[in-house]
């Protein structure tokens, strides 16, 4: 799982192949127009019906190293459940 892709309102357009694959693969991206974000990209999958997407963002940025379970403030138990 990667790092945030982020793209600019240009790649959207020249670029879209590329952000689907992205998202296929799993992962999130972000869309900026004129440098301040715009969009978010979440893969729509059952992952993401099943969790919600409070969770299955907290879950990406867990998975890639940029954030850890403990700083988005879940009890141990929970912080097991998402494993």
């Amino acid at each position: 799982m990667q790092a945030v892709e982020v793209y600019t309102a240009r790649d959207l357009r020249n670029r879209s192949g590329e952000l689907l694959k992205h998202a296929h693969e799993g992962n999130i991206s972000i869309i900026t127009k004129h440098g301040k974000p715009s969009i978010l990209a979440i893969p729509f999958d059952a992952h993401l019906l099943q969790h919600g997407i409070h969770r299955v963002i907290a879950l990406h940025m867990v998975q890639s190293h940029q954030l850890t379970l403990a700083l988005i403030g879940l009890a141990w138990q929970q912080q097991l459940e998402c494993i």
